[in-house]
């Protein structure tokens, strides 16, 4: 998450990261036929805001990406906004699921604790004690 947050492009960490979704929430967009999710991203150790594209909502409204789930980005942008960086997840390469939260990642952007209330979505299950995410996930 830091490389992403920092957009350090060079880093071998920025290239198709491996993530953990621990929080998932709808959002309305403009057009009454399309929606977006909002997340956080996490690797263990920090977690940062990251939005999906539209085109992966179907993905999500039929489960196949779900809370807690590991996904293993192909195409994304880091973005700007208030201050703060955010993931904009165009397309995914591998999912798994995952058993519950890994580690206890801090919100890179304000050092707060995704288990903290208000941190966004909806966090009502204790994280599972784990080291950072180091996951291969299977074709």
């Amino acid at each position: 998450v830091k490389a992403l947050y920092n957009s350090q492009k060079n880093n071998p960490l920025f290239k198709n990261p491996v993530l953990q979704i621990t929080s998932l929430n709808k959002i309305a967009t403009g057009d009454a036929e399309k929606h977006r999710y909002t997340a956080n991203a996490s690797d263990g150790t920090y977690y940062m805001k990251a939005v999906f594209s539209s085109s992966l909502s179907p993905l999500i409204d039929e489960e196949k990406i779900q809370r807690f789930h590991l996904l293993k980005l192909d195409q994304f942008t880091v973005r700007p906004k208030e201050n703060n960086n955010y993931l904009y997840i165009q397309s995914v390469a591998e999912c798994e699921p995952g058993a519950g939260m890994v580690g206890k990642p801090i919100n890179i952007a304000t050092g707060r604790l995704s288990m903290d209330p208000g941190a966004g979505g909806n966090q009502n299950q204790a994280p599972a004690e784990a080291p950072a995410l180091a996951v291969t996930i299977k074709r």
